[in-house]
């Protein structure tokens, strides 16, 4: 099966970055529109020949400026929903086929807030919030990028496209929110396009729904393509955030200096946002300090065995500014003290002897 093999199939994003599918069928639009996307994309130092690739990846604030500026020197408010519907394939790629393949509307929502994030861009957050009568798919990203109605806008109408792709064309949501970034009259345009009650929310977006949908069976439901799918994503997921595990451990590991160790130095050297760092290491369930109380305990009891190398030098090298800071975390790993350590193993070493 495709999840076994050893390379996988797809690479991700990274912290900040986002799919180049993003912007499939820009050039065209903005030919439509009378401008000029080469001289635009170069405006934002976006190479022309890297958009639209699956297997390429945009800075966040990037794309978000890029089409901020697209529709207002182009006098388009809604550029964003205009460039989503261009998109004959769905720009979510495999995890749409995952959703679409999915048992029941619940299942393919489910997949839907679980993969995404890793396949598109890490800056998604979703969340499905269930309700007696109706349900909210909700989103926002996880970083400020500014005023970013176009992405928004874009992101409304993909995660739109996604539900009737489930549920059949006929799908008409309780409402549609978006944050309070646009006028009432591009408000009233919005609702006429997409033919359903638009509010203005504060922070999220949001599509309202019946709960009723949610035990519904998706069109193309198929439990073996699902199954396959799934298996493969959890496989990339795992490798994903595995790497990052490693690469975290040997940074901490290869530093001759633990005083200049710190969760921003590490996140630096491995070209990922602090807070994306912070979030990676939770899918493992692990903290940096953790990390680093790991090898300074390791590295306290080898210096510890050596006599010639002093207790203070010991703390100093580790990082502690205070002898006594040493010896109350010191106590915390090994249950006794430095000194009582270095005693107890010389003892041992001379019994040996």
């Amino acid at each position: 099966m495709f999840f076994s093999l050893e390379t996988p199939l797809m690479s991700v994003p990274g912290s900040n970055q986002l799919r180049a599918s993003n912007l499939a069928h820009y050039p065209e639009l903005i030919a439509r529109l009378g401008g000029d996307s080469r001289h635009i994309l170069d405006h934002h130092g976006i190479s022309p020949d890297n958009i639209g690739e699956d297997d390429e990846f945009l800075d966040c604030k990037t794309f978000v400026d890029l089409l901020e500026y697209s529709a207002t020197s182009l006098k388009q408010p809604l550029l964003g929903l205009q460039l989503a519907r261009l998109h004959r394939e769905h720009a979510y790629g495999l995890v749409a086929h995952l959703c679409r393949s999915a048992p029941s509307v619940e299942q393919a929502l489910t997949s839907f807030v679980n993969f995404l994030p890793m396949m598109h861009s890490p800056e998604s957050d979703l969340r499905v919030v269930s309700g007696k009568e109706v349900t909210e798919l909700r989103w926002c990203e996880k970083t400020s990028y500014g005023d970013n109605l176009q992405a928004n806008l874009q992101g409304l109408y993909f995660n739109l496209s996604l539900i009737s792709s489930l549920v059949g064309d006929e799908f008409s949501p309780n409402y549609l929110a978006i944050p309070r970034l646009f006028s009432a009259d591009d408000q009233t345009v919005l609702e006429a396009e997409l033919k359903c009650p638009v509010r203005l929310s504060q922070g999220q977006s949001s599509i309202a729904f019946s709960s009723g949908l949610l035990q519904q069976k998706p069109i193309g439901a198929n439990r073996a393509m699902h199954s396959l799918i799934k298996a493969y994503l959890e496989s990339l997921k795992s490798q994903h955030s595995s790497n990052v595990l490693t690469r975290v451990s040997q940074y901490i590991q290869s530093s001759a200096s633990m005083s200049e160790l710190s969760l921003e130095s590490c996140a630096d050297s491995l070209g990922i946002s602090t807070r994306g760092l912070q979030l990676k290491l939770k899918q493992d369930d692990v903290k940096f300090s953790q990390l680093l109380q790991t090898e300074r305990f390791k590295r306290a009891k080898l210096m510890l065995k050596d006599a010639q190398i002093a207790i203070a030098e010991v703390a100093d090298q580790l990082g502690y500014s205070e002898h006594t800071s040493f010896d109350r975390a010191f106590k915390r790993w090994a249950g006794t003290t430095p000194q009582r350590y270095r005693a107890i193993h010389a003892v041992k070493n001379k019994s040996a002897n």
